[in-house]
């Protein structure tokens, strides 16, 4: 399997965007961006245009480990009614 992964991603060392990840495994920025915010993804954030926005980078390496390995455990606790939880 490592050999065709080869030929589909890119190099490593190589920081892309939610936007370019979501395209490379057929998910929506949204969600990758949700992946990060989780720590599902290890991944860091960068400051776009000239410092009034910021959104996350995640290293070709992430990538690697998505497609091998699939999403990391989530490092948030998640709240849910189903869990017992009431909104507030």
């Amino acid at each position: 399997m490592t050999s065709d992964l080869q030929t589909i991603l890119p190099p490593p060392r190589e920081w892309f965007s939610p936007e370019k990840i979501g395209s490379i495994i057929g998910r929506t920025a949204n969600t990758v961006r949700q992946w990060c915010r989780h720590g599902r993804l290890k991944a860091r954030k960068r400051v776009c245009e000239r410092g009034r926005y910021v959104d996350w980078e995640i290293h070709a390496d992430q990538l690697w480990h998505y497609c091998e390995h699939g999403l990391r455990p989530s490092s948030r606790r998640s709240h849910s009614r189903s869990q017992g939880c009431t909104p507030c």
